[in-house]
């Protein structure tokens, strides 16, 4: 039988030299000696000013002028320091400068303080993330897109969750994961035969174990991700109904993650409202309809009511086509 993931395993995933992950700087200027010894300045901005009554960095001594120097950037990498025509002069490594590059390691004196200038290199590690995220995205709009029944299914479902995330007021931590999770809930489709996706007529009792199964399976792709650990929680169970009757844990009530309960609802609701192999789409009343009858039964009747809100608002808020 040939897989899904067996054809796209071999798709090629093209990247530009400017998306390969590189490691950035991080500088600070760390105090040696004076008042405030061992505190710690991150340098973040194109220009810093730094004195006794500085702009953005001030320093706790008396012999510094109200605004001794400044240290600029155009790359947050390569760093000058520029004296502004101080009383006590600015020293760097112990000579008296007015204007010099800065290198890791530089000492700076201003008035009786000493500045340690330290430049470390660091993953980005926020880009990784998205570049991860972004291969596996790629991996699940391929399956979306293979059947013509489910393209756009994964970016439908995200909007849906999205809005019922709002309505329920969740936290961006929270919505975050479920729009991760909307977008890759079917990715464990990879899995699964292409035969057994398009088939129109009832599925054998083997064959809905296999269709079953896709929900481990996208669990067990997106779970050794560190940032996706809660989402590919919420794959795994956005398939269990609020009555316990439900897969693959038989999860009831409120021991089924809430934003798995979200996810169900918004998957079932585009399940609905598009063509599948088995059937026609319904109307989005029908589809409402269906998905209430089914409140507190498949669905949590907390979500159902905020989904249809939800729904309404975004409604009544779109521009009637002229």
């Amino acid at each position: 039988m040939v897989r899904e993931y067996d054809k796209i395993r071999s798709t090629k995933i093209s990247m530009s030299e400017t998306e390969i992950p590189k490691l950035r700087k991080e500088s600070s200027l760390v105090v040696l000696s004076g008042k405030e010894i061992g505190k710690e300045i991150r340098l973040t901005q194109e220009k810093s000013i730094l004195g006794r009554h500085g702009l953005d960095i001030q320093i706790d001594d008396e012999k510094a002028s109200r605004q001794h120097v400044k240290i600029i950037t155009t790359d947050f990498e390569n760093y000058e320091l520029i004296d502004l025509n101080s009383t006590n002069h600015t020293y760097l490594n112990n000579k008296k400068v007015t204007e010099s590059k800065l290198a890791n390691g530089d000492k700076i004196r201003i008035g009786d303080t000493i500045l340690k200038f330290v430049q470390k290199d660091e993953i980005d590690v926020e880009y990784i993330r998205q570049l991860n995220f972004n291969t596996i995205k790629a991996l699940a709009l391929a399956v979306d897109a293979k059947d013509p029944y489910t393209r756009g299914h994964a970016e439908r479902v995200t909007h849906y969750a999205d809005i019922i995330a709002v309505e329920m007021a969740l936290d961006n931590t929270r919505a975050g994961a479920i729009k991760y999770a909307a977008l890759l809930h079917d990715i464990g489709k990879i899995g699964v035969s292409e035969h057994i996706l398009e088939k129109k007529k009832k599925l054998s009792e083997e064959e809905w174990e296999a269709i079953k199964n896709h929900v481990e399976i996208g669990e067990s792709i997106i779970e050794p991700i560190d940032f996706l650990q809660t989402s590919s929680m919420i794959v795994r169970h956005h398939h269990e109904h609020f009555d316990g009757s439900g897969y693959p844990d038989g999860l009831k009530g409120d021991s089924i993650p809430l934003e798995a309960r979200i996810l169900g609802v918004a998957d079932a609701f585009d399940a609905l409202t598009t063509d599948r192999p088995y059937r026609k789409h319904k109307t989005i009343a029908e589809a409402l309809v269906e998905i209430s009858s089914n409140s507190g039964r498949q669905f949590d009747p907390e979500v159902v009511k905020a989904f249809k809100s939800a729904l309404k608002k975004e409604t009544e808020n779109t521009p009637r086509a002229e």
